[in-house]
């Protein structure tokens, strides 16, 4: 019973493993990742941020083309105290 039960683990281990595996990117397609992050805190100030964030690349034969944006906004207090 052990043995199945251990041979039944590891089966479903490798399983597991073999979905996660992304495959290779095209390189004639964009790849990229992007961010949202925000958070508001009370207490005896306010605070309220929030920023975005997205980063591109593609390849082009023997160039690499790449680039980011990332936007962030934040009060304390009523007042500003990030745009950027």
């Amino acid at each position: 019973m052990t043995r199945l039960s251990m041979t039944s683990v590891a089966a479903f281990a490798m399983l597991g493993t073999a979905a996660m595996a992304q495959p290779m990117p095209n390189p004639n397609e964009w790849t990229g990742e992007g961010a949202i992050s925000a958070a508001v805190i009370t207490g005896n100030t306010k605070s309220t941020d929030a920023g975005i964030g997205i980063k591109a690349a593609k390849q082009f034969g023997d160039w690499r083309v790449k680039g980011a944006l990332g936007v962030d906004y934040g009060k304390n207090n009523s007042v500003e105290s990030r745009n950027r």
